[in-house]
C-alpha cells in the first residue's frame, strides 16, 4: 500500500462506479482485480450508483448564461441507475490550526513607515501576512479554503456524468471512459502538450470554429485504434437525439464527441485487444444510466484499466473542490505517464502535498467508507501515515528492487522489443461556471500545471498528454446585473478574480486526481507484464 511526503494540499475524495453494457465486461464502481478474467462475450454489470444529496432535475438544465446553441438538440430525461447511498457526513472539514505569529513585542515602538511616498498616500500599510482577494474584505481576514465536494469527483460539477467500460482477461487489459455533458452540451476546449497525442475532433474545439458545445468526451486505451470507441458513443448519442442539429428533423443531429487515447497495447498480452465502438457504447450507456452527482469508479477501471506510470500500475482518479466563491471545479485523470509519480530518490509521491489535510494523520477519518473514500473501493486509509511521513531508506530501497524486477519480467514477457512503451496522461477538468470558449481554453492550459506537480517529467515526446476543459454554465462569473465594462480592467476586476480562482483550483484538482489514480490502482501480474501498484511496493507505515 502507499505512502508519502511533499508540496502542500487541497482535499480528499470519494466515488464509485458506473454500470456497463451487454456484451462487454464493464465494471462500474470496482477497480478491476488483477488477473480477473472476463467471460467471453464480456458481460456488463450495472454498478450501483450512489446518490448524493445534490438534487438535479432529470434532463438537467442547459448552461445558465449560455443560450442554447442554434441547432443543438437535447436529450429528454436520462434513466437513472440504481443508487448506493453515499454516507452522510462523509466529508468533514478538519479545522485549520492557526500558526503562531510573531506579534509586536511589549514596549517596542511602532515601526516607521518606510514605504515610498506614492504608496504611503494610499493609506496605512496592511499587516504582514494579511491576504486580499475573494473572501478577504480589506485584506484583513483569511478566506476559507477550498474543500472537496460531496463525492470529491468530477460528478460534483452539476450535470456531468461518468461511465466506464473495460475488458480484462484472455489477453485484454484496456477500457474506455465517457464523460457525458448535460443536455444542451457543455462549452469545451482542449490543450495538447504531449509529443505523441492520439486525438479525435479536437480541432472542433478551437474557439474560432462553429460548434460551441460538445455532447461527451471520450478517454480510451488502445492508442489510435481505441479512438474507434468514440464512434460507439456518437451512435448512442444520436439515438438519444443529442447533437448538433443539421436538418429540419429532430433526428438529424451530429453528436460532437472529442476523444483522446493512451497507449496500453499489449498490456493484457494480446496486441489486438483494444477498445472498439461496442466498448465505447457500453461506457456511454453506463454514463447514461448513472444519476447526476453519483460516485465515480477509480483505479483499474475505464481508460485506466491498462494504464502504467513509470513502471507502476496507473489508473483512473478524480477529485473536486468547492471554492469559497461558490464555484465547483473538478478533474478526472487517467494516469499512464512515461514520467514518475514519485520521487525516485525517496519514494515520496510528488502529489502528496495535495492530499486533503484530514488524510495526513494516522487515525481513522470521519464519514469515510471502508476503502478510505466515500463508497469505499481504494485504500487511502492504509497509506495516510505514508502521506505525512516519507518511506524509510530501507523501505524505499526494497521497493526499488522489486520495481526493477517487475520491469525486467515485463520485458521478458512482452512480445515487443525492450524499448520503453509509449504513454499519455489524459485529463478532463470541469467547472460549473459560465465560461467562454477562450476562458475554457485558458482553464485547459493552466490545468497542465497540475500534471507537472504530480508527474515528473511530463509532456515528453513519448507522451500524448491532453487536457479537456468543460464549463456547464450553472453560475456566472459576475453577479447578476453587474456590468463588467463599468469597472477598469485590473487584477482586482471581479471577473478576473473569479476566473483566476477557478484556474488555480483546476491545477490543484488535477494534481489530486493524479494522486488519487496512483493510490487507487491495483497491481497486475499477467501475460502482458508485471505492474505493481504504489501501495504494494511501499505499503502502509507501521
Amino acid at each position: 500500500m502507499p505512502q508519502q511526503g511533499q508540496p502542500e494540499p487541497p482535499e480528499r475524495q470519494g466515488r464509485s462506479g458506473t454500470g456497463e453494457e451487454p456484451g462487454n465486461r464493464a465494471e462500474g464502481g470496482r477497480p478491476a482485480q488483477p488477473g480477473r478474467g472476463a467471460e467471453p462475450g464480456h458481460r456488463a454489470e450495472d454498478e450501483p450508483q450512489a446518490e448524493t444529496g445534490r438534487q438535479n432535475e432529470p434532463g438537467l438544465r442547459a448552461e445558465k448564461g449560455h443560450p442554447p446553441e442554434p441547432g443543438r438538440q437535447s436529450e429528454s430525461g436520462h434513466q437513472a441507475g440504481k443508487g448506493r447511498r453515499a454516507e452522510a457526513g462523509r466529508h468533514t472539514e478538519s479545522g485549520h490550526q492557526a500558526g503562531r505569529g510573531r506579534g509586536a513585542e511589549a514596549g517596542c515602538g511602532t515601526e516607521p513607515d518606510r514605504r515610498p511616498e506614492s504608496e504611503r498616500q494610499r493609506g496605512p500599510a496592511r499587516p504582514r501576512g494579511s491576504q486580499q482577494g475573494p473572501g478577504h474584505p480589506g485584506g484583513s481576514a483569511p478566506a476559507p479554503g477550498p474543500r472537496p465536494g460531496p463525492q470529491d469527483a468530477l460528478t460534483d460539477v452539476v450535470g456531468l456524468r461518468v461511465g466506464h467500460a473495460q475488458r480484462i482477461g484472455e489477453g485484454w487489459l484496456t477500457g474506455t471512459t465517457v464523460v457525458l455533458a448535460p443536455d444542451g452540451g457543455a462549452v469545451a476546449a482542449v490543450d495538447v502538450r504531449g509529443g505523441g497525442p492520439g486525438t479525435r475532433e479536437t480541432d472542433a474545439l478551437d474557439p474560432r470554429n462553429l460548434v460551441q458545445r460538445i455532447d461527451a468526451v471520450v478517454l480510451t486505451g488502445g492508442s489510435a485504434f481505441g479512438l474507434d470507441s468514440a464512434s460507439g458513443v456518437a451512435a448512442w448519442l444520436e439515438e438519444q437525439g443529442r447533437g448538433f442539429r443539421v436538418g429540419p428533423h429532430s433526428t438529424q443531429v451530429v453528436p460532437v464527441v472529442p476523444a483522446a487515447a493512451l497507449f496500453d497495447l499489449g498490456r493484457g498480452g494480446d496486441w489486438r485487444a483494444r477498445p472498439d465502438a461496442a466498448l465505447g457504447r457500453a461506457a456511454a450507456e453506463a454514463a447514461g444510466r448513472s444519476r447526476p452527482g453519483a460516485p465515480v469508479a477509480r483505479g483499474n477501471t475505464g481508460a485506466g484499466t491498462g494504464a502504467v506510470a513509470g513502471g507502476l500500475k496507473g489508473g483512473t482518479g478524480t477529485a473536486s473542490l468547492l471554492l469559497p466563491s461558490g464555484f465547483t471545479v473538478a478533474a478526472l485523470a487517467v494516469v499512464n505517464a512515461l514520467g514518475s509519480v514519485f520521487d525516485l530518490s525517496s519514494g515520496a509521491l510528488y502529489g502528496q502535498g495535495y492530499a486533503p489535510a484530514d488524510h495526513l494523520g494516522s487515525g481513522p477519518s470521519q464519514g469515510v467508507g471502508a476503502g478510505g473514500r466515500p463508497g469505499g473501493g481504494c485504500g487511502w486509509v492504509g497509506v495516510r501515515p505514508r502521506l505525512s511521513h516519507p518511506p524509510t531508506p530501507a523501505v524505499h530501497a526494497e521497493a526499488q528492487r522489486r520495481l526493477a524486477e517487475a520491469q525486467a519480467e515485463s520485458l521478458r514477457r512482452s512480445a515487443s522489443s525492450a524499448q520503453p512503451p509509449l504513454n499519455t496522461t489524459l485529463v478532463v477538468v470541469a467547472t460549473d461556471a459560465v465560461l467562454t470558449r477562450a476562458q475554457a481554453q485558458k482553464l485547459a492550459g493552466t490545468a497542465h500545471d497540475g500534471l507537472a506537480r504530480a508527474v515528473r517529467p511530463v509532456h515528453l515526446l513519448a507522451d500524448g498528454d491532453t487536457v479537456f476543459a468543460l464549463a456547464t454554465g450553472e453560475r456566472p462569473l459576475m453577479p447578476e446585473g453587474s456590468d463588467a465594462s463599468a469597472q477598469p480592467v485590473s487584477a482586482g476586476h471581479p471577473e478576473i478574480v473569479a476566473l483566476n480562482e477557478i484556474l488555480a483550483a483546476g491545477a490543484d484538482a488535477v494534481a489530486r486526481a493524479v494522486l488519487d489514480a496512483t493510490l487507487c490502482a491495483e497491481g497486475v501480474d499477467g501475460p502482458g507484464g508485471v505492474f505493481p501498484s504504489y501501495r504494494e511496493l511501499y505499503g502502509p507505515a507501521d
